[in-house]
């Protein structure tokens, strides 16, 4: 399943010496589950970009399935957590370009110690009730790594949160049902839709509103 001859460079030096650094500060490893699906153009390319990532350092441990993993989208790269039980963060995504950030920083507030955050901000976020939250984005976005870095935050804070990242060119028919016209967008329980560049504390607002 995974050809390493035809691994294109999609992670830079630049980046992997920096995936490097990032998780050599985790304490745990970095635990990820690959949903993978047979003849899928986005399978293959979260399989080369995989195959690529898992070179750089020892702290990563992938295991692909067929199929799929509780409300995570297929094909779609889920953070584990130590325990290996889904961390709520998803991506169904590949993480290059403008995303690799995100992706990055996925894998720290998992496996590290996670992002400073403000400690009333983290009090809101803990009070949040379950809640799912899909956060429509492309690879030529530049407004869509603010949201992207927001939801998994949220997410790595509150057990009761999933968040998906999903790359709209691959899912048209997501792109339809929730008549998507740009990105970023989040959807709030399959329901409650918000449009462009948010902080964290402004999608905390829009969560705590659609209590």
């Amino acid at each position: 399943m995974v050809n390493e001859d035809k691994t294109p460079n999609i992670i830079s030096e630049e980046n992997q010496a920096q995936i490097f650094s990032v998780l050599a500060r985790c304490a745990d490893k970095v635990n990820i589950l690959a949903l993978v699906k047979d003849d899928n153009l986005l399978s293959e390319r979260l399989v080369d970009f995989l195959t690529q990532l898992e070179k750089i350092t020892d702290k990563i441990s992938i295991k692909y399935e067929i199929g799929e993993y509780e409300n995570a989208l297929s094909p779609g790269i889920v953070l584990l957590d130590r325990e290996e039980k889904f961390s709520g963060i998803s991506y169904s995504l590949v993480p290059a370009g403008h995303e690799l950030e995100s992706f990055i920083l996925a894998m720290y507030n998992v496996a590290g110690a996670g992002q400073d955050i403000d400690k009333i901000l983290k009090e809101r976020i803990m009070n949040l009730p379950k809640t799912d939250l899909k956060v429509f984005a492309t690879l030529s976005c530049v407004l869509c790594p603010t949201v992207v870095q927001a939801c998994q935050r949220i997410t790595s804070l509150n057990p009761n949160i999933t968040a998906g990242i999903v790359d709209l060119s691959y899912f048209p028919e997501l792109r339809k049902k929730h008549r998507v016209m740009s990105v970023p967008a989040v959807i709030i329980n399959d329901s409650k839709i918000i449009f462009g560049k948010k902080s964290i504390d402004e999608i905390v607002t829009h969560l705590e509103s659609a209590l």
